[in-house]
């Protein structure tokens, strides 16, 4: 299995003006490259070229390629933290459990923010269907209500996708901000 990112490949190989071209052909040149770089942008094809009990053949993927790199982060913040937290230092323990209770209450409170929506949806649909089924008992709960609340929740989640990603990316830079400032702190409080 490979996988394959013509964008990665279009970046390599951005036109540059040659000795003998003019402006305009040049300019023209350029734009066809950054039309095809615009469309190969977060698409991949995954190429399964053997396997032993399937088909093979080519996946066309997309994939959201600008992301929060958060995992480069993580790495840079383990590089500072032996600058900023050398060893053998004293640590300030109060400021620093200050720090990590008010992160907690933070990343509670931003969880519930995300969930929030769907959750009372589902909540109101549920007391809806707990009415409907009291007043007329021969609908059976599995039959009518299991299948409406699925269906509402899923509707809910397509619903707030847009909303709930854009928590996530607050939540997830709130989470760095506080990792940057409890480095931060333990270098000021020493």
């Amino acid at each position: 299995m490979f996988v394959y990112r013509e964008e990665y490949y279009l970046d390599k190989s951005e036109p540059t003006q040659r000795d003998n071209e003019n402006q305009e052909s040049f300019n023209e040149r350029f734009t066809k490259w950054q039309d095809k770089r615009n469309s190969a942008e977060g698409k991949a094809e995954i190429i399964i070229s053997k396997q032993r009990h399937g088909p093979t053949g080519i996946i066309q993927v997309q994939f959201e390629a600008k992301s929060l790199d958060g995992h480069l982060f993580i790495i840079k913040m383990l590089l500072e933290s032996y600058v900023y937290l050398p060893i053998g230092i004293i640590l300030n323990f109060t400021q620093i459990s200050d720090i990590a209770v008010n992160t907690f209450g933070n990343m509670l409170y931003l969880a519930a923010l995300i969930s929030l929506p769907i959750v009372g949806g589902l909540l109101l649909i549920q007391c809806s269907i707990g009415i409907i089924t009291r007043s007329a008992p021969s609908l059976n709960l599995f039959s009518f209500g299991f299948p409406i609340a699925l269906i509402s929740v899923f509707i809910f989640l397509y619903a707030g996708v847009g909303p709930v990603s854009d928590a996530f990316s607050d939540l997830t830079g709130t989470a760095i901000n506080l990792i940057y400032e409890v480095l931060h702190s333990s270098e000021n409080g020493s």
